[in-house]
C-alpha cells in the first residue's frame, strides 16, 4: 500500500513539475472569437510546430523544352489539384496556352485554355485557381464568364458573370466568392468588394473590400499600397486585409464570421536602399505624361505593412509572409499559425510578389508538400517542390 501511495505521489510531482501548455489568450469582440498571438509562439503540448523544407525537384523555365511548349512567364500563378499534378498559369502571348499542366514529379503532361472566341478560348483572363473538385476555375474579363475545365484540360462549361466582377470562385456549398469593380471611379479611393454569392450569383453578404487610390484623382501618390488575399480550404473561407492590421477573418461557406485571429508584430521600416528604388519607380510615372502619375506628388510611408502575402495548407495552417528578413539573401520570414489560430513558429521562404496591388497564388501547400514560385538569378521562373518536415 505504501508503494502504491509512493507511485500515486511520484507520478503527480512529474504532471506538476513537467512542461505545461501555455495558456492561450481568446477574447469576444460582438460573439466572435478572437485568438490573441504574440510575438514569441505559443507551446502546444503534443503538436509539431518546427517546420523544415526539404527541395524535391524544380521546373526549370529557362530550359528549353519548357519555352518551346509556350510557359515562359507564369505571371498568372500556380496551383496543385488533389493529386498533386501542378498547374501554372500564364497570360497567352499569339497561340500559347493558359494553363499548363505537370505531373506530382514535374514532367510535363498536357497544356489548355488557348485565346481565342470560340467554346472554351477567351480573350483575356487573370483570377485562375484550381476548386476543391480539382477543376480549374478561370475568371474571363472581357466574355464576362467563368471558364470550367476538367483537370484533364477538357472544357466543361462556362458560366455568365455579372458586370464588374473580375474574380468568381465556385465553392462546394454551390456557392461563389467574388470580387467586382469599384461602383464609381469618380473617387479618390476605390473600393473593389469582396462578396459570397448564390448559385446565380445574386450577393448574400460583403466579406471584406481591397481598398486602392485612384490614380487620376489623388494628389498624392502613397506607397505602400497593400492588396487583399483570401484563401478556402477545408470549408473556411481566410481573408487578411493589411489595411486593418495583423488579424486574419475566418469565415465558413455561408458567412459566417467564425473567428478572428490576430498578432502582435514589430513594424519593419522600410530602408534607405528599399526608399530609392520605390523613389526611382514612382519618378518614371511621374515624369511620363502618358502615365497618370504625370506631375504628382508621392510619398512613401515609414513602415511596410503588417504583412505581404498569406496561403493555407490543406491540414487548415496559415502561413503569413511578414517584411522581416529570412535565413537566406531574399527570403522573408513567415509566421506559422495551427488550425486553431494560434502562433506556433516560423519558417523562412522566398517567393514571387506580384509587382501590382493583386492576389496572385505563387505559394501552395498540399499533401505535405510546398510550391514556390520564385525568380532566378537569370529574370526566368522556376518551381521549387518541397517536401514539408514537421517535428
Amino acid at each position: 500500500m505504501k508503494k502504491i501511495i509512493l507511485l500515486i505521489s511520484a507520478l503527480a510531482l512529474l504532471i506538476y513539475c513537467g512542461p505545461k501548455q501555455e495558456e492561450v489568450e481568446r477574447i469576444m469582440e460582438d460573439g466572435v472569437e478572437v485568438v490573441i498571438n504574440h510575438l514569441e509562439p505559443y507551446k502546444i503540448n503534443g503538436e509539431t510546430t518546427s517546420l523544415t523544407l526539404e527541395k524535391e525537384f524544380t521546373i526549370d523555365l529557362e530550359e528549353d523544352v519548357i519555352v518551346e511548349r509556350g510557359l515562359t512567364e507564369p505571371n498568372a500563378g500556380v496551383d496543385v489539384d488533389s493529386k498533386g499534378n501542378i498547374y501554372l498559369f500564364q497570360q497567352p502571348k499569339g497561340d500559347n496556352h493558359f494553363v499548363f499542366k505537370f505531373d506530382r514529379d514535374g514532367n510535363y503532361v498536357t497544356s489548355f485554355g488557348r485565346k481565342g472566341q470560340g467554346p472554351g478560348e477567351l480573350q483575356y483572363a487573370w483570377y485562375m485557381r484550381v476548386t476543391n473538385l480539382d477543376e480549374i476555375a478561370i475568371t474571363a474579363i472581357n466574355e464576362r464568364k467563368l471558364i470550367i475545365f476538367d483537370n484533364n484540360g477538357e472544357f466543361k462549361e462556362a458560366k455568365a458573370l455579372n458586370p464588374g466582377i473580375i474574380e468568381a470562385f465556385p465553392l462546394e456549398s454551390g456557392y461563389y466568392l467574388i470580387k467586382k469593380m469599384p461602383i464609381s471611379f469618380q473617387d479618390k479611393y476605390l473600393d473593389y468588394p469582396l462578396y459570397l454569392s448564390d448559385s446565380n450569383l445574386g450577393e448574400i453578404k460583403e466579406l471584406d473590400k481591397f481598398s486602392s487610390q485612384n490614380d487620376y484623382l489623388v494628389d498624392t501618390i502613397e506607397y505602400p499600397n497593400p492588396s487583399l488575399f483570401q484563401r478556402v480550404i477545408n470549408e473556411k473561407i481566410y481573408i487578411g486585409n493589411p489595411r486593418k492590421g495583423y488579424e486574419i477573418f475566418v469565415y465558413n461557406l455561408e458567412g459566417d464570421l467564425l473567428k478572428k485571429i490576430s498578432k502582435e508584430y514589430e513594424p519593419v521600416e522600410i530602408s534607405g536602399e528599399e526608399r530609392a528604388e520605390i523613389r526611382s519607380i514612382i519618378k518614371k510615372g511621374i515624369e511620363n505624361p502618358n502615365t497618370p502619375l504625370y506631375g504628382k506628388e508621392y510619398n512613401i510611408l515609414k513602415y511596410w505593412p503588417p504583412f505581404q502575402y498569406l496561403f493555407t495548407d490543406d491540414k487548415g495552417r496559415l502561413f503569413v509572409m511578414t517584411y522581416e528578413e529570412g535565413e537566406k539573401s531574399g527570403h522573408y520570414l513567415y509566421d506559422i499559425f495551427n488550425p486553431d489560430g494560434l502562433f506556433i513558429g516560423r519558417v523562412s521562404l522566398t517567393n514571387l510578389i506580384s509587382p501590382i496591388q493583386w492576389d496572385i497564388q505563387y505559394v501552395v501547400a498540399k499533401g505535405d508538400r510546398l510550391y514556390s514560385l520564385r525568380e532566378k538569378e537569370s529574370g526566368y521562373k522556376e518551381l521549387v517542390v518541397y517536401k514539408m518536415n514537421w517535428e
